[in-house]
Order: structure tokens, then C-alpha cells, then sequence
């Protein structure tokens, strides 16, 4: 009874000891796979983790270069305005205006416009009166501007509705004595899209009459397609009511079209959005807003954000799948050269036959 037992006993123990254990390998395949998984884990797991790394950099490296172009075109158009500006200043000047000589005034005025195709100057009295106007001829009635745009108007320019007039930019000069600049908007005498610098021209701290230097989005435009001219970004130029006033070819937008909205702080002159576009398209992309309020949107599709350095990463994967398929290859012809003599063996000892005392042919044994 007791010898019994002990077997029964000892069953019991190993049946508990084997539940604790892992299972063990049935034959050198399986011991050939664990060892090959044991290394290549290692590798997996370390690949996956300098992939998300590097990545993580890359796209913060992406979108700070996002926003330093941003930046820059805001500088780069801010500069068209500064040039207008500084162009009335000497205007304003000018010892004709004193004497009220508008003949010789408007004659040097439209030298200057014929250097900027497009761009329209004139003078505006303290009533709302132009008193000339390069872009219409001697002669000819000129409007009351103020009493012009006293009422908002619409029209449409290729589909789209533009405000007709300056929104009394020349008005907004004289009450604020400062530089004032317009929106977007339709010029009634050119027949386009236009923008709009005015600046007060004071005599002894007292506005006499505004100057105002119109001219086209053409000119922003041909700013912004030569600074960028990576296919896959996407650059705006946005006024303050959020139409675009120049953009490049890769935007896929037009003067006057209004694109998806994307929020920015009252505080805020430079910040990152993400946004869908019409055509479904994911963007990523930065802002900046420049003094005058106008912003500047750059953007790229989103799959170039999530691995911008393709080659980099494709290089990667190439090199781990090269070190799994050798792996296996390794594997497998081990596994065969390895079980080979094994299973020789194995059918010697079952037939009862001697294993041999001679050492293999090529083993380095001495003759």
C-alpha cells in the first residue's frame, strides 16, 4: 500500500510543478523559433521605438519650419504695405499739395503708378471729395467717397461677392490720423480686386486731406509663389474678414474665396491649427498674423506630417524585414543540419545498433 502511494504522490507533485512551469519545446524547431524570437523581439520592440522617436522630432521639426515660413511671408508682405506707405509719405510732402497745384500733382502721381501696374493714387479732401484720381482722366467727375461707400454694396467678381469700396479708408485716416489699411475689395474704377493704403497728410497737427495708394493682390501674390515653391505646401495670405487675398498654386484657392475657418486667440500672432478642406484633404499647418491684422496660413497634407522622411523610415523596415528573413532562413537550415544526425541516432538506438566510433569525415580528427 505504501509503495503504492508514492507514485501517486509523486505524480501529483510533478503534475503541480508542470501547471508552474512553462511548457517545454517538443523538439529543436521550437527551440530554434524561441531562441530566434528572443533575439528578434529586442529588435522589434527598439525598431518601433527609434521609429516613433525619430518621428515625434521630425513633425516638431516640421511644423516649427511651418511657422518660420509663415512668419516670413507675413514679413515679406508687410513689406508691399510699408512700400505704399512710405510712397504716400513723400507725397504728402510734397510742396504742391501747399500751393494746391493738382495738375503737376496728379501728373508725378501717375508717373509713379505706371512703375506699379495696376496701382491707383489719389487725393481725398476733408469732406470725402476726391480731388484727383490717377485712374480717371482730366476732366472727368470725380466721386464723394464718403458719401459712396455710406452704405455697404456688394458684387459679384467671378462668383464671388466683394464689398464695392474701400470700407472709407480715407475717412478712418483722417478720424484716427494714422496709416489706415483696407480689406479686400472691389475698385469701382479699375473693375478687380483691390487693396488700399490711406494716411492723413497733417499741417500743423491737422488733417488737410488723406492720400490713398490702391493696387492690386497681384503683387502679394507674385510675393508669396516666390517664396514658396515646395509643391506640397499650401500658403494664403487672409484679410481680416478671412478672404484670401493672394495664395500660391499648391493652396488650390483664388482671390476672393473664403477657406475653412480655423481659430485664433484676440492675443495670439503665431499658433498651429489643423483643419479639413472642402475637398476633404487633412491639413496641418501654422499662422501668423501680421500688425495690420491680415494673417498668413501655411499648411501641408497630414500624411506628410505623420512621417515627413519617408526614405528614412523605409529604410528601417527594409532592414528589419532583411533581418527577419535571414533569421528564418538561419532557422530553418540549422533546424534541418541539426536534426539530421539526431534522428539518425535515434534510429540506431531503436534498431539496437552500436553508434559509430569513428569520427565523421572532415570532423579534424587525426589520421
Amino acid at each position: 500500500t505504501l509503495g503504492g502511494a508514492r507514485p501517486a504522490r509523486r505524480a501529483t507533485s510533478k503534475a503541480g510543478r508542470s501547471t508552474m512551469k512553462p511548457p517545454r519545446p517538443r523538439n529543436l524547431n521550437q527551440v530554434l523559433w524561441r531562441l530566434l524570437a528572443a533575439v528578434l523581439a529586442p529588435l522589434l520592440i527598439g525598431t518601433a521605438g527609434l521609429l516613433a522617436l525619430q518621428t515625434v522630432q521630425e513633425n516638431r521639426l516640421a511644423r516649427t519650419r511651418l511657422s518660420a515660413l509663415a512668419q516670413t511671408l507675413v514679413q515679406t508682405t508687410d513689406a508691399e504695405f510699408d512700400r505704399a506707405r512710405a510712397q504716400l509719405e513723400v507725397f504728402a510732402a510734397s510742396p504742391l499739395i501747399d500751393e494746391a497745384d493738382w495738375r503737376h500733382f496728379n501728373s508725378h502721381a501717375v508717373e509713379i503708378t505706371r512703375k506699379v501696374p495696376g496701382s491707383v493714387i489719389g487725393l481725398v479732401g476733408s469732406e470725402g471729395q476726391v480731388l484727383f484720381d490717377t485712374a480717371v482722366g482730366a476732366g472727368n467727375p470725380l466721386p464723394n467717397l464718403w458719401k459712396a461707400d455710406a452704405q455697404p454694396i456688394e458684387v459679384l467678381w467671378e462668383g464671388k461677392p466683394l464689398p464695392l469700396g474701400s470700407g472709407n479708408v480715407s475717412r478712418q485716416a483722417f478720424e484716427s490720423g494714422e496709416a489706415v489699411y483696407s480689406d479686400l475689395y472691389f475698385g469701382a474704377h479699375v473693375q478687380r480686386p483691390t487693396l488700399s493704403v490711406a494716411i492723413p497728410v497733417q499741417r500743423g497737427g491737422v488733417a488737410l486731406y488723406a492720400l490713398i495708394y490702391s493696387f492690386p493682390p497681384s503683387l502679394l501674390e507674385e510675393r508669396i509663389r516666390a517664396a514658396v515653391r515646395v509643391p506640397d505646401i499650401r500658403a494664403t495670405l487672409q484679410d481680416r474678414r478671412g478672404l484670401v487675398i493672394a495664395s500660391n498654386e499648391a493652396s488650390g484657392l483664388s482671390t476672393g474665396e473664403q477657406p475653412a475657418p480655423i481659430y485664433i486667440g484676440p492675443d495670439e500672432s503665431t499658433g498651429f491649427y489643423r483643419v479639413t478642406t472642402s475637398d476633404n484633404r487633412q491639413l496641418t499647418g501654422a499662422f501668423a498674423v501680421s500688425p495690420m491684422g491680415f494673417v498668413v496660413r501655411v499648411s501641408q497634407p497630414r500624411g506628410n506630417e505623420v512621417l515627413p522622411s519617408r526614405l528614412t523610415a523605409l529604410g528601417w523596415v527594409v532592414l528589419l524585414l532583411t533581418a527577419l528573413v535571414v533569421s528564418t532562413i538561419l532557422a530553418g537550415t540549422l533546424s534541418r543540419k541539426l536534426a539530421r544526425p539526431l534522428r539518425e541516432l535515434g534510429e540506431d538506438v531503436r534498431a539496437g545498433r552500436p553508434p559509430p566510433t569513428e569520427p565523421a569525415a572532415g570532423s579534424g580528427g587525426i589520421g
